[in-house]
């Protein structure tokens, strides 16, 4: 709450804020507080440049920070497996634009799907997606296992991932993946392609026709998975774990000497 945040800041604190979605509206995840609460925040984290870009429009301190990979929870199965799922993987929750993507993939590629029950329940009947789900989810070192036995991984980003009608940042599957060793095949998008050299260690599609060509090139190909799995892990590992992240927190912190004056409280 902003208030939280005035009152931490008159004891002389530097207060950072971290902000997991998108907090305009009228995204869902924009609530009444979300906006004055990183008005008076010394500094905002979020996961878009595109969206650190516009708050500072706004007036706030938008500061960009990328998720990452934690190998506790995603830990490394080693180089990918030979002889394992020879198709693509979605690890992931249920919506219908996912639906409607995964049911067109299915058609031209083998495909498993990890999820909750909506894509049992919310799925349509004739939904190929629906018949592809695996009868429940997965995670931390399942998921991991999964991830790197699968020729593919699939990585959809949903329409809260597009600012201003383009899709930007990173989400956390962008590290998982890679972290555990599987092969990720994601939507393009600002931010991943750049922390994520295309062809080299990180791979995009921007339509159903791209996707199910990389899918096909990449089954076919498993030392090109190999190459491209160990050069995205690597990168993940020396660059991206939430070590990094803490310090580039604490950098960004120590950077603001001469934090913001302390905001009086609004007259209701």
């Amino acid at each position: 709450m902003p208030e939280t945040v005035r009152a931490l800041r008159a004891e002389g604190r530097i207060v950072a804020v971290h902000h997991a979605d998108n907090p305009f509206p009228p995204h869902y995840n924009n609530r009444p507080e979300t906006l004055p609460a990183a008005a008076v925040a010394d500094i905002y984290f979020v996961w878009s440049k595109r969206l650190a870009a516009k708050l500072k429009g706004a007036g706030i301190n938008g500061h960009f920070l990328a998720f990452g990979w934690d190998p506790e929870v995603f830990p490394y199965q080693g180089s990918i497996a030979q002889g394992g799922w020879p198709g693509a993987v979605f690890i992931g929750n249920w919506d219908r634009e996912r639906e409607q993507f995964l049911d067109e993939v299915s058609v031209h590629v083998p495909l498993r799907i990890y999820g909750s029950a909506y894509w049992a329940t919310r799925t349509k009947r004739s939904s190929l997606a629906r018949r592809a789900w695996q009868g429940g989810e997965l995670t931390m070192g399942g998921a991991a296992e999964v991830l790197r036995e699968s020729a593919v991984s699939l990585n959809i980003l949903r329409t809260q991932h597009q600012i201003d009608g383009e899709f930007d940042g990173v989400i956390m599957r962008h590290f998982e993946v890679p972290g555990a060793g599987g092969v990720l095949l994601s939507t393009r998008s600002g931010v991943a392609t750049e922390l994520f050299e295309p062809g080299r260690s990180g791979l995009y599609f921007s339509s159903v026709k791209e996707c199910v060509d990389e899918c096909h090139r990449l089954i076919a190909d498993p030392q090109s998975r190999v190459r491209l799995s160990e050069r995205a892990h690597a990168l993940v590992a020396g660059e991206h774990t939430y070590v990094h992240r803490a310090r580039e927190i604490a950098d960004a912190m120590a950077a603001l000497s001469n934090p913001l004056p302390v905001p009086a409280k609004t007259a209701k």
